[in-house]
């Protein structure tokens, strides 16, 4: 290799060795790297294209202008009392230490920064680095030629992608999570009892063909298939009474929607005969198939070897295998750099390939991606072994074990919450399930689960509790606990503490609530959470922080759930559903109260707080109480007052070291807010929850107990309360 004209400055630079974090102090100013650049140094040119590069994306400007602004800023960056330059040039090396358990790759350095660094005493990182002045930062790959001795990691962020994806890479995945002892969560590849329908994608002779194979409990491996639906009239093909038989037979692959086809395309070059879809394998329009179909959905996805997803792809129709955007251009320099101490220089090539998406970082969900908001979609990725996404920039990978990703081909432990907002279960191994927490931390997860399940989107409302039934399968098997319409036997008053968060952006307009259920429209009692389309949250239902007092809060006398389909008792149920409380009770009026929320986003203008209020006629005092915050489950008229009862369900426990209180609760307590439905006596729906620090039964501080003294001075008496 000839060798590279570099300056003193890049000539020190390059003895620092790679195998370390690093800042090196580049020029001081802007003058300097360009009279370097000019006078012949290779790498202050590489650096000084990647600067302006960078500035150029990142205020629009044009590479003349960004040159000028920089020259004039070595002016005003200037220290009045020392004549300093306070806004210097940094070079910072991004070393990474890899799992070995977890990867093939070494460890080493990823690449380079190189950006104007704002002044040290005013700016700092979490790692007391200086930051970019404007959030200008690129980032320059360093990579090691084919055949050195010594390898880095920099080709593995931001390598450049081709126009298709590569899936000979997503084959070396199932290679890596196959044999890779580390891959112990990840269930064997092994063949499996096949789904009752699957699709044979091997083309008959001279035919470019797939067809429908009634399995009659054979063995085999398949791959599975996420999507978004759509419009069904936009599919070509659906599996019904009419076509069933013209599936068997066969039809050409071009006859399919195009994510179909893609999902074929797909799964013949990872080698695989049988590709298992929904929309092809359930028989469309039968009950009695759909709801066997929906009881079978863990086994069909944990099952199989691999599910493939777009999330680019809108619906069915749009297919997720096109042409990709070109990759960048590249710059790139070979110098010889100390790679570690013991090793000395080696040839190193720096590469620069413009503004990356996620500035080279892993990505996460595709942009926008509607198929990341659907509600089936979030059991499928859970319960699937592993899945592959087709993006519209990148190609992605997810296990029990690792994420990779097309631009990193370093592989990432999977221990985040990389999509989402969940994290990845394994239920392979429920002593060390990937949860790597006891009981407890099963519950919260499902708690975490169904949150995220309320912000997501269904074609079909009535889907509400199927979509998350096999995941509820899953987790009853661990929990060995009964499920209630979305609830828990042994945790029902926490199951009950759930709320329409009025901090989450909501998809949908709260409903009015209605004054009855259609029986072909019917989702869940009003007590579950399943029975609202708004995003919920729940109270820390699982922290095991609430008290139950015999006689004060609520106690269970009747549960009657009735499912819809007794070979599936976890997935929807029949209208009649009820819960009967036996309950002490005060009648309390809520009252609007605007938020006062600054600068947490438009989502929140127009929103109210609810407060309820009781009022308390004594002889010597006449003045309403202020019980906690209100959160309605439905719509309420803001112009007016609204009279509700409010069942204790439980209070909250400090937790005490001997008398001393160690911790103040932030909820003192949670009542459920019901009304009686009118025209059906003894009934009631529920309406919202209330809860704040004035419910909690104990004297904190010498703090007023509010809703045990009203219970108590008001003589509030037992009664039955039946909720539908």
């Amino acid at each position: 290799m000839a060798s590279v004209r570099v300056c003193s400055i890049c000539k020190e630079a390059t003895q620092q060795p790679t195998d370390e974090d690093w800042v090196f102090d580049h020029y001081s100013t802007y003058r300097e790297l360009k009279q370097s650049d000019l006078a012949g140094c290779e790498l202050c040119r590489l650096l000084r294209h990647v600067f302006l590069t960078q500035y150029s994306h990142r205020f629009g400007d044009s590479f003349a202008a960004a040159d000028q602004y920089q020259l004039d800023l070595d002016q005003s960056e200037i220290d009045p009392s020392s004549g300093e330059p306070t806004a210097p040039f940094v070079l910072v090396n991004h070393f990474v230490d890899i799992d070995p358990d977890h990867s093939p790759y070494p460890a080493g350095s990823i690449g380079f920064s190189f950006y104007r660094a704002q002044d040290e005493e005013e700016a700092q990182d979490e790692d007391d680095q200086p930051l970019a002045l404007d959030e200008v930062d690129g980032l320059i790959a360093c990579e090691t030629p084919a055949g050195s001795l010594f390898q880095t990691l920099g080709r593995v962020v931001g390598a450049p992608t081709s126009e298709s994806p590569d899936i000979s890479l997503a084959q070396k995945w199932m290679q890596s999570c196959k044999n890779h002892h580390a891959h112990h969560q990840c269930r064997p590849f092994t063949d499996v009892t096949l789904p009752t329908r699957v699709l044979d994608v091997r083309p008959s002779p001279g035919l470019d063909d797939v067809r429908l194979v009634i399995t009659n409990g054979s063995q085999g491996r398949y791959i599975t298939l996420s999507h978004c639906w759509g419009d069904p009239k936009k599919m070509p093909i659906q599996l019904t009474k009419d076509t069933s038989d013209m599936l068997q037979i066969g039809v050409p692959v071009s006859s399919l929607s195009r994510t179909f086809q893609d999902a074929v395309t797909v799964t013949r070059k990872l080698g695989y005969q049988y590709l298992w879809i929904d929309s092809l394998c359930i028989l469309q329009g039968c009950s009695e198939d759909w709801q066997k179909a929906v009881f079978e959905m863990p086994e069909i996805y944990n099952h199989a070897e691999l599910n493939i997803c777009g999330p680019s792809a809108e619906d069915s129709t749009a297919g997720f295998l096109h042409r990709r955007h070109s990759p960048p251009e590249s710059r790139s320099l070979d110098i010889a750099w100390r790679v570690s101490q013991n090793l000395g220089h080696q040839t190193l090539r720096l590469v620069y390939r413009g503004k990356l998406p996620n500035n080279g970082e892993p990505p996460h969900d595709e942009p926008n991606s509607k198929l990341a908001t659907r509600g089936w979609i979030l059991q499928e990725r859970i319960l699937s072994q592993r899945m592959l996404f087709f993006g519209s920039r990148n190609m992605y990978w997810e296990c029990n074990t690792n994420s990779n990703y097309e631009t990193m081909h370093c592989p990432l432990p999977n221990n985040s919450k990389l999509r989402m907002g969940v994290p990845k279960i394994s239920f392979n191994d429920l002593t060390n399930s990937g949860l790597n927490c006891p009981d407890l931390g099963w519950r919260w997860t499902w708690y975490e689960l169904v949150n995220t399940y309320s912000t997501m989107d269904l074609t079909y409302q009535t889907d509400k509790l199927p979509a998350i039934s096999a995941l509820a399968q899953r987790f009853s098997r661990v929990l060995g606990d009964q499920y209630i319409a979305g609830m828990w036997n042994s945790e029902l008053f926490e199951g009950l503490s759930w709320y329409v968060n009025p901090m989450l952006p909501q998809k949908n307009q709260r409903p009015a609530v209605p004054t009855s259920y259609p029986a072909d429209h019917y989702v869940a009692p009003s007590w579950s959470w399943a029975s609202t389309t708004m995003a919920i949250s729940h109270l820390n239902a699982s922290a095991r922080m609430w008290d139950y007092v015999p006689g004060e809060t609520a106690e269970i006398v009747n549960i009657r759930v009735t499912p819809t389909s007794p070979d599936n008792p976890l997935s929807s149920v029949l209208p009649g559903s009820s819960l009967t409380l036996r309950a002490r009770f005060i009648r309390a009026i809520v009252r609007i109260r605007p938020m006062e929320i600054n600068g947490l986003g438009d989502h929140f203008q127009g929103r109210f707080r609810w407060k309820a209020y009781y009022y308390l006629e004594n002889p010597k005092n006449s003045r309403d109480i202020e019980l906690g915050t209100f959160f309605p489950d439905h719509e309420l008229a803001s112009s007016r007052s609204h009279e509700l009862l409010f069942l204790p369900i439980a209070y909250a426990s400090p937790r005490k070291r001997g008398s001393e209180v160690t911790e103040r609760i932030p909820w003192g307590g949670v009542a459920l807010a019901v009304e009686e439905i009118p025209g059906e006596h003894g009934k009631y729906r529920r309406r919202g929850l209330l809860f704040d620090e004035s419910l909690c039964v104990y004297d904190i501080e010498d703090e007023a107990v509010l809703l045990r003294t009203v219970l108590k001075d008001t003589k509030g008496e037992l009664a039955l309360f039946e909720i539908v």
